[in-house]
């Protein structure tokens, strides 16, 4: 098949777009990726990128066609002009795709939904079907985030959204709360044709044994990825706060907009030896940097959007057989229990934190490693990379007929 991909986000930002585009590659498909200049999560356009150029690159001999967007710099303006950028500036250039003249199009929805009005205009000139992968729901993902309340700015979100489920002719929901959120916003006849399918995510790494740690100085718990406002990674510091002689470390691994202000109050507290940053990291060194901790952390925001929501770092976590502290509910929570793979807290607060992380510390090493072999083997049963790219393959042959 044709196949192509559109995606606000693409290589060199790290998103798991880019893996499936290369496991699609694999499977023999020919594939092109529309997207933007990268410029996430810094604010600001990676070297050798700018508004004008470059217009065509290519990445693992995938073709890769950019548009000009606004960086979206470190302002809720920036951010907002960077999403209408790439949906302005997308729906100019997107008919230059039909040159590729592809089978199907896929469209990568992790925020903002509007990444999918280019992949729409395509689709309404040459009929070619289109996939979404729902990966953040709207408008409840901006109303949690921004705490936006206004009511005809909330609705004209959601005839928005209606409005690109309407024109899609898969949506693929990246959690199973999600599907009848979007089927809610369908007619009766889109969910008799089975339009909305769960299609999780599945890790990308190479999955390895954990490995006790013995005679080591510090218990560590390790949280990997975005820092950004809807982790709410304020109750590590308050719990770090509260237990500085309990011998535990928190090490932050990954970038974003709340860092800053993080690495503020770490240092306002004094508490520098508690809390670590070890900033952005390549992919490939993510196991290392997982096995070199005790137990890796999974914790969101109290929201009922995010008790929707199950980030791939869970998925990432399973697969190297980490040892889990969960700080979350909804979705995410029940996924952990049922696989045995840690411990969660009662509720979100720092209370709870604080508790669930002594008693990890405290756990004899042998249950440490069962919380390990448990995890490591529900994700690779849930979240088999074949088992799901075959599934996507089969529902993109069977919208294109090919």
């Amino acid at each position: 098949m044709k196949i192509l991909i559109v995606t606000q986000y693409f290589y060199p930002e790290r998103f798991r777009i880019n893996e499936l585009s290369q496991e699609l590659k694999k499977r023999g498909h020919d594939v092109v990726v529309f997207t933007g200049k990268p410029n996430y999560p810094h604010g600001k356009y990676y070297e050798g990128y700018s508004f004008f150029k470059p217009k065509h690159d290519s990445w693992n001999n995938t073709e890769i066609y950019r548009v000009p967007i606004f960086p979206r710099g470190h302002s809720s303006v920036g951010m907002i002009l960077n999403y209408l950028s790439f949906w302005f500036f997308g729906c100019m250039k997107i008919h230059k795709m039909s040159e590729f003249a592809p089978d199907i199009i896929y469209v990568f929805e992790t925020s903002p939904i509007t990444c999918c009005m280019p992949a729409i205009r395509l689709k309404k000139k040459t009929g070619i079907p289109v996939i979404m992968n729902v990966q953040d729901l709207w408008p409840e993902n901006v109303i949690a985030i921004t705490g936006i309340k206004n009511k005809l700015i909330v609705s004209m979100l959601e005839k928005l959204v209606r409005y690109i489920y309407l024109n899609c002719d898969l949506l693929l929901a990246a959690s199973r709360r999600f599907v009848p959120n979007i089927q809610a916003r369908l007619p009766q006849i889109a969910i008799e044709q089975n339009k909305v399918k769960y299609w999780p995510q599945f890790s990308v790494l190479e999955a390895d044994c954990y490995k006790v740690h013995c005679n080591k100085e510090y218990f560590d718990i390790i949280f990997t990825g975005n820092l950004g406002e809807g982790q709410g990674l304020d109750l590590i510091i308050d719990a770090a706060n509260q237990m500085r002689e309990s011998g535990i470390r928190w090490i932050l691994v990954g970038d974003g907009r709340h860092r800053i202000s993080l690495e503020k109050r770490v240092k306002e507290l004094h508490l520098e030896e508690q809390v670590l940053f070890w900033g952005s990291r390549p992919e490939k060194e993510i196991p290392k940097l997982l096995y070199s901790a005790d137990a890796a952390l999974l914790i969101l925001k109290k929201s009922p959007i995010f008790e929707m929501t199950i980030p791939a770092k869970l998925q990432t976590y399973l697969a190297c057989g980490m040892p889990i502290l969960g700080c979350v509910e909804g979705e995410s929570k029940e996924l952990i229990m049922e696989a045995k793979a840690g411990v969660v807290t009662g509720e979100i607060s720092v209370a709870e934190l604080k508790n669930k992380a002594l008693y990890l510390s405290k756990l004899d090493k042998s249950c440490l490693q069962e919380y390990s072999s448990n995890g490591y083997q529900y994700g690779k049963e849930t979240f088999c990379i074949d088992c799901l790219m075959e599934q996507l393959e089969e529902e993109m042959r069977g919208l294109c007929n090919v």
